[in-house]
């Protein structure tokens, strides 16, 4: 259910993947990670409330537009 409606914003260009890598721009996730990342990254409900979706969706556009000032 939560990959259906991620790809909902398919106006951002999402492409879903299971494992971290250098290209990853977001991690979703339901804990906390002990790592240091390179991405954005959040940390939501299990299940997601409607205001982890809203944080999900202005963090979504904050990166595309960050992606489309590098260009």
């Amino acid at each position: 259910m939560i990959i259906k409606n991620i790809k909902t914003f398919e106006f951002l260009n999402i492409e879903i993947q299971e494992n971290l890598d250098l290209k990853t721009d977001l991690l979703l996730t339901d804990s906390l990670m002990k790592n240091e990342l390179t991405c954005d990254y959040i940390i939501w409900n299990t299940p997601p409330t409607t205001q982890d979706w809203g944080n999900l969706g202005e963090l979504l556009v904050k990166i595309k537009k960050k992606k489309e000032m590098k260009r």
